[in-house]
């Protein structure tokens, strides 16, 4: 069995044993953009899992795009630090990143992003990203999803992120 310790806020602060899971957590991700990329952006990020649990955020004053949006879904998720987590998304951008893009920007300096990754978030959120995936003690694994498909926890997850 695995134990977690998380930062999330579904957790209470007081609590004294932590939570134990001894099975992979499947999590679904989404995020929204309204005015992508413009001045005027406003997105939403949001995950739920097997498990019942959830969470939403929105991004506010910052030139936002879904890329953005995306990313701070991750860094949601590397919470669970000790965990398995399955990763399901319909993000091919997301995939990227975590499929070898990270570690590729870094190789190269941080410097442009590829040209798949346009309009992505600021070097110094990436950075960040991949301090919290190298931290991690488990694994993570990724799981294509269909978009607007029939997977009710994808679906989910869709709804939670233009609510974010």
């Amino acid at each position: 069995m695995q134990k977690i310790t998380s930062r999330l806020k579904f957790l209470p602060q007081d609590a004294k044993d932590p939570i134990i899971y001894s099975q992979d957590i499947h999590i679904w991700t989404d995020r929204s953009a309204q005015d992508n990329g413009s001045d005027i952006c406003m997105a939403g990020s949001a995950w739920t899992t097997d498990l019942q649990f959830s969470d939403k955020v929105r991004l506010t004053r910052a030139v936002l795009s879904n890329n953005i949006a995306e990313v701070a879904t991750l860094v949601l998720l590397m919470a669970w630090r000790d965990a398995h987590i399955v990763i399901h998304t319909d993000s091919t951008y997301m995939m990227g990143l975590m499929e070898g893009g990270l570690l590729s920007m870094e190789r190269d300096g941080w410097g442009e992003s590829p040209r798949h990754m346009n309009s992505g978030p600021p070097t110094p959120l990436l950075k960040y990203l991949l301090y919290l995936t190298r931290d991690r003690t488990g694994r993570i694994s990724l799981i294509k999803a269909k978009a607007h498909g029939d997977d009710i926890n994808n679906n989910i997850a869709d709804r939670l992120a233009n609510k974010g």
